[in-house]
């Protein structure tokens, strides 16, 4: 190319563009070439290899420069348009795109460009009219695929990708992913898993030098190959589908077996996926995440209704209704009518829960509705039509679930079990045999005391997690031992205790696992049973012990359950209502002491972050009072009755 020539540095340039080593040659052109940089050959070279390299900013930025030195150059401009769609400036790339003109060999690839942004962009419609109606073409068969997913219509998506993947090999792990994520989205996930393992092994062959890195290792960055190998998007319907399944630990396992990249380099779907995950560990570096992922678009269009939905979940209630106001323009892109009502009743039920009823009412009969329209269909539906039904079932019925289960929590909330059970009871059969629905009537006829009737739903969920205790919430365990009391089948109890301890033990010799609270937990429920029981005394001094040591047992989860008894047990003393020992008085003032000291930096609702606030959400995140800090509260007051 004139304006680079005649040196051997410049061979080097051109060896290493040709062995595709685009890193060392931004680097030499960067370092050793920069008395060049207003050349077209140099701009062409750098622009390239930042595209291959996934940098389209700085791509971008010389493609623009390229073409103010020459408007008419179509490749310049295909490229440019490139550059404006990855980095999501879909405004520009539009423009570009309809404005510019180009032969008729550049033309497919201006009309897929068109079709690609239009579909970002929800104009389906337009997408689909750039996109065409060739059958022979694999690129345009990929793209009707696209579109028809995003109509929702995944069997026919999947069918178009399957087509694309007959006649093109060049993008032959990107199509078989679309066509796994079809297979997921169809519900079939026996196909989904068996085409992503298919995948990866693939993906390993072709491409080792970027499947090989783990963490520790040199970051393989957002390149070429990796774009091509599919590995990151398959990795992530990986951890999407172990999630369907709720195996926490498999959805991890699976976003921690991508490629190594530095948090900087990830993706939006990786981001947002890390930041679902975190939340149960770390909820406020989770709320970080995703808020940075709102203010730096493109994001995946769940990551609005997700973080609303994580803050409902955690009582965060004002934060919600203050990113619904503050984003109406979102809520109404990323939400469905029926999700922006479910989460507007969440965030009513505070102020109003007459009103959130009538909501969640209201709401559920439109579930109800057209889970009854699709069991008709199922009766009248063939065989193979019949799976489709089915499949189309489960899914809708996995979305009326938490519809009726939010709604019958306000019921349970002013106490009203009765009518909470009645109401689970009227569910539709196919509801009874979810696993929600179960845990919802177990708790239900436990706040009700009946005993014998929860351990009929508590049962089954312990015996199929048999070998597998810690995959069952703590709560649900620690309900079930007191059944077993209630009972006088303490045994039973006893028994199970020995299983959660054998289980946590077999988890501590695992260097890569993290602390379970489960035995802990479930020695605490006991404990302020026999609080609740009228005995204080014993009640607190087996909360105490089952805090031992609290350097080791002091969580935001724990600690919720250590101080009911400890506020009951304060106010039973200041009215007089009980008294205690001075040794137990001086155990509890011990163990807050200790409390305040491991816990200066522990929330009582959420973890304490690592590395700090993403920069510009310092204003966005809640801070909570640290178990510290309640720990010198409740000390300063057993204190003071000492002191009487």
């Amino acid at each position: 190319m004139d304006g680079i020539s005649g040196s051997s540095a410049t061979s080097q340039v051109y060896t290493l563009f040709s062995e595709e080593n685009y890193e060392d040659v931004v680097e030499l052109l960067t370092t050793q070439f920069i008395s060049f940089e207003d050349t077209i050959a140099y701009r062409s070279l750098l622009a390239y290899s930042y595209f291959r390299l996934q940098n389209f900013e700085m791509a971008a930025d010389l493609y623009e420069q390229l073409r103010k030195s020459d408007p008419t150059d179509e490749n310049t401009i295909l490229s440019l348009i490139s550059c404006y769609y990855k980095i999501g400036d879909y405004q520009n790339a539009l423009r570009l795109a309809t404005t510019a003109t180009v032969s008729a060999e550049n033309e497919p690839a201006l009309k897929r460009l068109q079709a690609a942004i239009r579909y970002e962009n929800n104009d389906l419609q337009g997408a689909g009219k750039a996109v065409g109606n060739s059958q022979a073409d694999p690129m345009s068969l990929v793209q009707m695929g696209c579109v028809l997913y995003k109509e929702q219509k995944f069997k026919e998506a999947r069918e178009k990708f399957e087509a694309a993947h007959e006649l093109h090999d060049e993008t032959r792990l990107l199509t078989l992913y679309a066509i796994a994520l079809c297979y997921y989205q169809e519900n079939d996930l026996t196909n989904a898993r068996s085409l992503i393992n298919d995948i990866l092994d693939e993906a390993i062959k072709q491409f080792p030098e970027v499947a090989r890195s783990t963490r520790g290792q040199r970051s393989v960055g957002n390149t070429f190959a990796l774009e091509q190998s599919a590995l990151i998007e398959t990795f992530n319907l990986r951890a999407a589908l172990e999630m369907k399944n709720k195996n926490m630990p498999g959805v991890i396992r699976a976003l921690n077996d991508m490629p190594f990249r530095h948090d900087s380099e990830l993706d939006a779907v990786t981001l947002h996926n890390k930041a679902l995950v975190q939340i149960d560990s770390d909820p406020s570096g989770g709320f970080q995440k995703l808020h940075f992922l709102l203010t730096n678009p493109p994001f995946p269009p769940e990551t609005f209704g997700n973080l609303l939905l994580m803050y409902c979940e955690h009582e965060l209630y004002d934060l919600a209704a203050g990113l619904l106001a503050d984003n109406g323009n979102l809520a109404a892109q990323c939400l469905t009518p029926d999700r922006a009502l479910f989460l507007d009743a969440l965030i009513v039920a505070q102020t109003s829960q007459e009103e959130a009823y009538h909501k969640l009412e209201q709401l559920e009969n439109r579930h109800l509705s057209a889970l009854n329209q699709m069991m008709k269909q199922m009766n009248r539906a063939n065989e193979e039509a019949m799976l489709e039904w089915v499949k189309k079932y489960e899914t809708a019925l996995n979305a009326y679930i938490p519809v009726m289960c939010n709604k019958e929590r306000l019921l349970y909330d002013i106490g009203n079990y009765a009518a909470v059970e009645a109401h689970l009871r009227a569910a539709p059969d196919q509801a009874t045999e979810h696993e929600v629905w179960r845990l919802n009537m177990a708790h239900t006829l436990y706040a009700a005391e009946n005993y014998e009737g929860a351990l009929e739903y508590y049962g089954p969920i312990i015996d199929d997690h048999e070998g597998r205790l810690l995959q069952v919430p703590a709560v649900v365990l620690a309900n079930t031992c007191v059944c077993h009391i209630m009972l006088t089948q303490n045994a039973d109890a006893e028994e199970l205790m020995r299983a959660i301890d054998t289980e946590e033990r077999a988890a501590m010799e695992r260097s890569d696992a993290k602390p379970y609270f489960h035995l802990t937990i479930v020695n605490l429920v006991i404990g302020t049973l026999y609080c609740v029981k009228n005995n204080m005394a014993f009640g607190v001094e087996r909360v105490l012990k089952a805090m031992d040591p609290p350097d080791q047992k002091i969580s935001a989860d724990t600690w919720l359950h250590v101080k009911l008894p400890i506020l009951a047990l304060i106010d039973e003393l200041s009215k007089n209502i009980t008294s205690i020992t001075s040794r137990l008085l001086d155990d509890i003032i011990d163990f807050l002491t200790q409390a305040e000291s491991v816990g200066q930096d522990v929330s009582t609702v959420i973890s304490s972050t690592e590395g700090g606030l993403l920069e510009g959400q310092e204003d966005a995140m809640p801070t909570f009072r640290t178990i510290g800090e309640e720990a010198r509260m409740f000390k300063r007051l057993f204190i003071r009755y000492k002191l009487m």
